[in-house]
C-alpha cells in the first residue's frame, strides 16, 4: 500500500508554507468502542489513540510497529486506533466519537493520521477536555497553521517542486510523493515515541529524527536502508519568513 500525497497537501502547502534547510539528516486494527477493553495503563509508555483516515487502512501496513510496541487496546495494549469511516459506520456515529472516546479513556498521546475534514474540530474539544494530553497530527486534511495550533506535533511529507508559497509546481510528478505503508508505519510510532519525552520546547525536527530513528531500530533490514538519507525540516511561513516550532516536513527521497 502507498499513501499519494499530491494535490491535497500541495493545496495546504501553497496556502502559506514551504520548507526551510534540512535540519537534520539520519538513518533512520482496532475494535468499536463499545465492544473493546480499555487502554491498558503502563507506568513506562502512555496510551495511545489514534484516528485513521480512509487511506490508512488495518492491512496498510501503517500501524504495525505501533502495534508491535504499545500492543491494541483489543488485545489489553495500550493504542486504540479508530479508523474513519469504518469505526464509525459501525458504531453509527459522527466524529464525535473520537472525542467521546478520548474523554472516556484518558489517554496520554492522541494520533491523527490522514484524518479526515472535521477532525480539526474535536481536536480542539479534546484539548479543551483533556490539555495535557499530547496531540500528534500526521498528513493532516485541513490548513497546517489552525492543525498546528492545538498540536505539539504536526507532520507533513516534503513534496519537492513549489519555489515559494504560491508557486505552481514545475511540473505534474513534482505534485505527487509516493509513502508506503512501512514508511508511514515509521513516522507513526517514530511521532509517538518523540512525544514521549518532549518537554514542549525541544526543535521538533531533531525530535522526531531522533523517534524515528528509534523506530527504525524495529524495522527490517530493507526499510532501515530506505530511511538512512531522510531528511527532517521546520516548514516556514513565507508571508513572515518565520520557521514553524511544530510542524516538521519529512523528505523521503
Amino acid at each position: 500500500m502507498s499513501y499519494n500525497i499530491c494535490m491535497n497537501y500541495l493545496m495546504r502547502v501553497a496556502a502559506g508554507l514551504i520548507c526551510a534547510t534540512a535540519v537534520s539528516v539520519l538513518c533512520i486494527s482496532c475494535t468499536e468502542k463499545n465492544t473493546a477493553p480499555g487502554l491498558q495503563p503502563d507506568s513506562k509508555k502512555s496510551t495511545v489513540l489514534i484516528l485513521a483516515g480512509e487511506d490508512f487502512k488495518r492491512e496498510s501496513g501503517a500501524f504495525d510497529l505501533i502495534a508491535m510496541e504499545y500492543g491494541l487496546a483489543e488485545e489489553k495494549g495500550r493504542v486504540r486506533i479508530l479508523y474513519w469511516p469504518e469505526t464509525f459506520d459501525t458504531a453509527n456515529s459522527s466524529l464525535r466519537l473520537f472525542t467521546e472516546t478520548a474523554e472516556e479513556e484518558k489517554p496520554g498521546i492522541i494520533v491523527t493520521l490522514g484524518a479526515p475534514e472535521g477532525t480539526l474540530r474535536e481536536l480542539r474539544r479534546i484539548n479543551g477536555i483533556l490539555p495535557a494530553a499530547k496531540i500528534i497530527s500526521i498528513f493532516p486534511l485541513e490548513e497546517p497553521i489552525p492543525v498546528e495550533a492545538v498540536s505539539g506535533l504536526l507532520v507533513d511529507v516534503y513534496v519537492p517542486g513549489l519555489e515559494s508559497d504560491t508557486a505552481a509546481p514545475q511540473d505534474e510528478n513534482a505534485t505527487a510523493v509516493e509513502i508506503s505503508g512501512k514508511e508511514t508505519a515509521l513516522i507513526l510510532l517514530g511521532a509517538v515515541l518523540a512525544m514521549e519525552t518532549d518537554d514542549g520546547d525541544s526543535i521538533k525536527s531533531e525530535t522526531l529524527a531522533a523517534g524515528i530513528a528509534e523506530a527504525a531500530e524495529k524495522a527490517d533490514s530493507e526499510t532501515k536502508t530506505q530511511i538512512k538519507d531522510w531528511e527532517y525540516m521546520p516548514a516556514v511561513d513565507t508571508e513572515t519568513g518565520i520557521r514553524s516550532k511544530k510542524h516538521v516536513l519529512v523528505k523521503t527521497n
